[in-house]
């Protein structure tokens, strides 16, 4: 995912520039196909959170992935303590817990799910939701446990956080 969102002109740049053949665009996303493979590209912006990133689909997936990280500067696990922390308010922490699990690796790592379960943790229950909601978003199964804990929560919206958040892991995990 693009550290900064908004880098329209620079995506374009590059997909014109790696000479990605367009299929589609809409309000939330922009499709391409990378000419020569099986591969593509989508730059999209969720909805319900606003995160901007890409996804890449096909047996190039690696190498095109590589290209976009060598020409836009994206979110990356190193970055992700200094990112939440920069968050001074709750309005900054929900986006940024978001980033950080959406820019997530695909591969469990503990220095990731750390960061979560601190947030997890939070005594602010909006914050605590939105870890439980954002832990899912990287589809470890490793968090399974972690999140369950909270289905005995005292507050009702963190068990329905939870409840929510452990359906999406189930539907990750049988696909």
């Amino acid at each position: 995912m693009p550290r900064k969102p908004g880098q329209y002109d620079r995506i374009m740049a590059m997909a014109d520039r790696l000479g990605w053949t367009r299929t589609g665009d809409g309000d939330l996303a922009f499709e391409w196909d990378v000419p020569g493979t099986d591969t593509s590209v989508a730059w999209e912006r969720d909805p319900d959170t606003h995160v901007e990133y890409f996804a890449v689909v096909g047996p190039d997936r690696d190498r095109v992935a590589a290209e976009i990280a060598d020409a836009i500067d994206l979110l990356g696990v190193d970055d992700f303590e200094s990112h939440v922390a920069r968050s001074t308010s709750v309005n900054w922490m929900i986006p940024a817990l978001y980033q950080v699990a959406t820019a997530a690796p695909l591969a469990y790592d503990p220095r990731v799910a750390a960061l979560m379960d601190r947030y997890m943790d939070s005594s602010d229950l909006l914050i605590r939701r939105v870890a439980i909601l954002a832990a899912s978003f990287t589809g470890w199964p490793e968090f399974v446990e972690p999140i369950r804990r909270f289905l005995s929560d005292p507050d009702v919206d963190v068990r329905v956080a939870a409840e929510a958040a452990l359906r999406d892991l189930s539907d990750e995990l049988t696909r």
